[in-house]
């Protein structure tokens, strides 16, 4: 289809792109009058140590997941589940003293692969604790969002004031993201006036 002559990239097309982030990666730019920096960082094994020391200062911490990895293993460590992987990555972090009064935003991703995934993919095999019924689409996202939230709540740096925002994503629905991104200006937004005092 793109060597055909005519061809001319969409707005699909370009949401269906994708880029895999090495190193770190970071942005500045300017919502509601105030500065932001986000930094985009590798998620893979190799790429972690060059970006855990970047994070000082910190107000929100965007953690991005998977739904639809829940029966895939990782490319580094073919036994090693990519679910179980981002749980034990999300504990590690919240740990940090960077992030201590930082609030976090999960972002489970790819849901529409996952509710097609989970009619022929059955979710117990690889969390036999899920307790819901098979092919059930809420149930089991619900059941893996969860598992990071009581890791969350039972941190040992968790307070009353730090806060986790869960959101079930879809990267190519833009109707989703856009409600998504309202919500998460909001809260970035608001950390930042904290931060300087100024609410």
């Amino acid at each position: 289809q793109i060597e055909k002559p005519g061809f001319r990239v969409d707005l699909q097309d370009i949401l269906r792109s994708r880029v895999r982030t090495t190193g770190i990666i970071e942005e500045v730019f300017q919502v509601d009058k105030i500065n932001l920096k986000i930094i985009d960082v590798g998620g893979q094994r190799r790429e972690r140590r060059k970006w855990i020391h970047s994070f000082e200062g910190v107000t929100s911490v965007i953690f991005l997941a998977s739904l639809s990895e829940y029966d895939m293993f990782l490319q580094e460590c073919k036994t090693k589940n990519r679910t179980e992987e981002s749980l034990q990555l999300f504990q590690s972090l919240l740990g940090y003293s960077y992030f201590v009064e930082s609030s976090w935003i999960l972002f489970l991703n790819k849901k529409d692969l996952f509710a097609e995934k989970i009619q022929t993919s059955n979710l117990v095999e690889y969390f036999p604790a899920y307790v819901g019924p098979k092919q059930h689409e809420i149930e089991g996202r619900n059941f893996l969002a969860s598992l990071f939230q009581d890791m969350f709540l039972g941190c040992e740096s968790t307070t009353k004031e730090r806060q986790i925002f869960i959101h079930f994503t879809c990267a190519t629905d833009t109707e989703n993201i856009d409600k998504i991104y309202n919500s998460l200006k909001e809260t970035i937004l608001g950390n930042n006036i904290a931060e300087l005092n100024l609410n």
